[in-house]
């Protein structure tokens, strides 16, 4: 409890992992080291038995990343970037999805088979989510406590420092008393869940007891190094008597599907089609909701000859909008842990049933699309779902949603590639189905959603930037931080992704009620050209959609400058002229006077303009400026 405060419980806007400081995997490996090699002392830790073990973690920590590096350092091939980087994921990266959405999904999974989960746990996906915040709830309220406690000792004599002797041993006291009352507030027993929640004391001991490995319960064989996977993956509380402790809330709010799959696949072989089911069927309603009016067919059967005669093939999920037609493979296939160990042969076996598997279907299905003037799909008995015409002009984009991390590995395909992994030309955006519910709630219009797929296939992905967390990839999207791609990916210098989620932490906090309530985090852009955006997705006038992506392929500062130009000075300057025109880096901007048609400046325009990659024409009258006209070449 002592180590999991240290480094789980932080004041709101702190921070804490794995969105800043602290350490879950060292909270991981010291409940490991006492569910599997136990202390018979009982006694009360003294400040410097915990000291000693926070420097021993350090230096595990440090062994951790020197046993990564020195695979790459040993192997300069591809196969020693890969065999160190899966090392360091395994002790660095934890949790697949906010709270929420890691609830939302374990209910879609788990709710539609009860009887299975019941059958094999004791209770329902719905009674574990009521126990297991419930003992989040019970140490948040009971740390707080200690804290008032410790803050109206010290406001007491705060600000003097002149405390006599009697005065700074009340003071002393105080605080070794919040330092070791802190920690015990993270203790629970069936009771005290029990009487806080309505599910019964059965209910609670059935959680607490399936879910809990016991101090001492298992071999020093099952937990040998900080390499193998804590026991807490899959029961998440640490059980001594009857006493519980919660290590890392993380294991039961961020991805709880973890917990209870690996037992239902074992003893109902029927619950990995229903799983996978689930992925599909969330991820294409995700799509559809993101781009209304789109049509779509799911579970889809479409006779081709591939080159080894006319057979039957299916696909996940095919969408169409506008001019783009979307291809879903879903995929619910987790890597094993030997590849997360750096096993490169069965790194090579996991990737195939997961990414590359979904990657040659989607393949399949372009060249299904190509292959004549209509690609007819249909259910399995044979009747018509969805009729797709063959149009050249059609953007056809892939997107493998996924219920289990891929790591890094969804991001480097160059290397994989060297390793004689992904053949295939298609490129699917492989993506968590959690993360896309992310992208989906925080893009404004469908354009947004489309460009930021498309802007994504255009990163050198693997080849000069590193990326680990899809969501850093979105973050950067969103806020303005890459502008200018072509330099990237002439630039033989890597560059190594951070952090770009904070702002999506800190919104979905304050949705879940464990912080201030913040707006929604959107693409940044001024206070002009998103109504613009939301406008045109809401008219829809012909050619709506190249002209918003000519909008979102602005770089930010780019934005800001057409945006002061529009409001500000294109006004003052047409007091004097019927047009004026301004050009900011690879954008040329021209404003009208209201009135003037387009068409009478045509050579005008074409003679005194340069030659820009990107080009707007604006109206200017008494209101807002009015977007008459966007392109960009890459368009």
């Amino acid at each position: 409890a002592h180590i999991s405060c240290n480094h789980i419980v932080t004041p709101w806007g702190d921070g804490y992992e794995p969105t800043g400081e602290g350490s879950e995997a060292a909270v991981e490996i010291v409940g490991s080291i006492f569910a599997s090699q136990p202390s018979e002392s009982t006694r009360q830790p003294a400040s410097a038995d915990i000291q000693a073990i926070e420097d021993t973690l350090v230096a595990i920590a440090d062994v951790q990343m020197l046993r990564g590096l020195a695979a790459a350092m040993a192997d300069s091939e591809p196969s020693g970037f890969l065999r160190s980087m899966s090392r360091l994921h395994w002790s660095t990266v934890r949790g697949d999805a906010y709270q929420q959405h890691g609830r939302d999904l374990a209910v879609a999974i788990f709710g539609p088979v009860e009887n299975w989960i019941r059958d094999e746990f004791g209770f329902s996906i719905e009674e574990f989510f009521t126990v297991g915040e419930a003992v989040i709830s019970i140490g948040e309220d009971r740390i707080n406590a200690a804290g008032d406690q410790f803050a109206g000792a010290l406001n007491k004599f705060y600000p003097r420092t002149d405390l006599s002797e009697d005065e700074s041993t009340q003071l002393s006291d105080a605080f070794h008393a919040f330092f070791f009352q802190r920690p015990t507030g993270l203790v629970v027993t069936v009771d005290d869940v029990a009487s806080v929640v309505d599910v019964g004391a059965g209910t609670v001991a059935a959680v607490l007891g399936r879910l809990s490995v016991g101090v001492g319960e298992l071999t020093p064989a099952d937990y040998k190094s900080p390499f193998d996977p804590p026991p807490f993956f899959v029961r998440p509380f640490l059980r001594r008597g009857d006493e519980f402790v919660l290590p890392v809330p993380g294991h039961i709010v961020r991805s709880p599907h973890d917990l209870f799959e690996a037992r239902l696949l074992a003893r109902f072989p029927r619950f990995s089609k229903h799983r996978a089911d689930v992925v599909d069927r969330t991820a294409i309603e995700l799509l559809v909701s993101a781009l209304p009016g789109a049509t779509y067919g799911s579970n889809l059967h479409y006779r081709f000859d591939d080159g080894e005669g006319l057979q039957e093939f299916e696909t996940d999920g095919v969408i169409l909008f506008e001019n783009y037609c979307i291809v879903v493979e879903g995929k619910a296939v987790r890597l094993s842990t030997a590849s997360r160990r750096g096993d490169l042969v069965r790194l090579q076996r996991d990737l195939k049933r997961s990414l590359e598997e979904g990657w040659q279907q989607c393949a399949r299905v372009q060249r299904f699309l190509g292959s004549g003037p209509v690609a007819q799909f249909t259910d399995a008995r044979g009747r018509d779902q969805l009729r797709v015409e063959c149009d050249p002009k059609r953007r056809v984009l892939f997107i493998n949603p996924m219920l289990h991390s891929m790591g890094l590995y969804a991001h480097e395909l160059p290397t994989l590639r060297a390793l004689g992994l992904f053949s295939e030309a298609a490129q699917p955006w492989p993506v968590l189905v959690t993360d896309l519910r992310v992208i989906v709630e925080m893009t404004r219009t469908p354009a947004e959603l489309l460009h930021f797929i498309e802007w994504r296939q255009s990163l050198p992905i693997g080849d000069t930037m590193t990326v680990v967390d899809e969501l850093d990839l979105f973050g950067m999207y969103l806020f303005g931080g890459l502008d200018d791609m072509t330099q990237l990916s002439q630039s033989p210098a890597r560059l190594q992704v951070g952090s770009c989620t904070t702002d999506f932490d800190a919104y979905y906090a304050g949705e879940s009620g464990h912080g201030p309530q913040i707006e929604k985090p959107r693409r940044v852009l001024g206070d002009w050209l998103p109504d613009v955006l939301e406008d045109l997705a809401t008219r829809r006038p012909p050619g709506w959609l190249t002209t918003s992506m000519a909008i979102l392929d602005l770089p930010l500062g780019e934005a800001a400058a057409i945006t002061t130009f529009a409001q500000d000075l294109a006004r003052m300057r047409l007091r004097q002229s019927n047009w004026t025109a301004e050009t900011f880096g690879d954008t040329t901007i021209v404003a009208l006077r209201r009135g003037i048609k387009p068409e009478h400046l045509v050579l005008e325009l074409a003679q005194n303009l340069p030659a820009s990659p990107r080009r707007f024409m604006i109206s200017i009258d008494n209101s807002r400026p009015r977007l008459l006209f966007a392109s960009s070449t890459s368009r």
